[in-house]
């Protein structure tokens, strides 16, 4: 199957199929450059999805735990917005040599996310907004159940332990200032306050077109151009001055045979 995307720079995009599911996955992602007056520019040759799990040992209260370092881009189903700092991790410490005691990430001056140090069981020295534990988001006891685990499953932003997380947002389009704010030396004198990321980026409407051979002659121009399809975009990422968002859609197997999907057109609406 083909996949023409729009023929401005940063983007890239995949496919997946899920019979399990009964639906193709489409994801989509799109790189900006972060300048230092957090202004952002299309990538012009932005890396591919994450395909495969980023893990690594590091000491949480002097144990060896695994953390997830990078998160697959490859998330089936999301009813929910992820939004993660990476690359800066609970454990960093400011001038005074004070660790990280709060740090809040708003979007568009409304808080998304706080950490508040607290225990042990919010650490994360990789990231400071980094991905949910993956046994806290389901029960792991039970059968996995796609239909009634798959949203909180594919859900990653981190909700639990010394973390508190908003109700999520349906989705990300339009101009988004995102804010990342830390404090150390809480409730002491003096506080240390210090803004790690503040940027902002015109998140684009996308929308699919899905081309399907029906019968007859199997060429582009006797395709069938079926109804178009808005992708909704559900995470948005920030690395070092890299800044990416991720679009999904899903198409059902029943409507759409993967053997006859011939092509899928994305296009930004303006």
């Amino acid at each position: 199957m083909e996949m023409i995307l729009p023929h401005t720079e940063g983007w890239s995009a995949i496919h997946l199929i899920e019979k399990g599911w009964g639906h193709i996955a489409v994801i989509v992602k799109r790189e900006w450059r972060v300048a230092s007056d957090g202004s952002t520019t299309p990538r012009s040759h932005p890396d591919s999805l994450i395909l495969a799990e980023q893990v690594q040992m590091s000491q949480i209260d002097g144990e060896e735990v695994l953390v997830i370092v990078r998160e697959t881009e490859t998330a089936l189903l999301k009813q929910s917005v992820d939004l993660h700092l990476l690359g800066i991790g609970t454990e960093r410490s400011d001038d005074m040599g004070d660790k990280i005691d709060r740090a809040v990430l708003t979007l568009n001056g409304v808080t998304r996310c706080t950490y508040q140090r607290q225990t042990d069981a919010g650490i994360d020295p990789v990231n400071l907004f980094g991905f949910e534990p993956r046994p806290a988001r389901i029960d792991t006891s039970r059968p996995f159940n796609f239909a009634n685990h798959a949203p909180a499953l594919f859900r990653s932003m981190r909700r639990s332990g010394d973390y508190a997380s908003a109700t999520p947002l349906p989705n990300l389009e339009g101009a988004q200032q995102m804010q990342i704010t830390t404090t150390s030396n809480l409730g002491d004198s003096p506080e240390h306050h210090e803004t790690v990321a503040d940027c902002s980026v015109d998140v684009p409407m996308l929308e699919m077109h899905p081309f399907v051979w029906e019968g007859g002659r199997n060429d582009p121009p006797y395709w069938c151009h079926r109804p178009a399809q808005t992708l909704l975009a559900d995470t948005l990422i920030l690395s070092g001055d890299i800044l990416s968002v991720l679009w999904r859609a899903a198409l059902p197997l029943s409507d759409y045979p993967a053997a006859d999907l011939r092509r899928l057109e994305i296009k930004e609406v303006v």
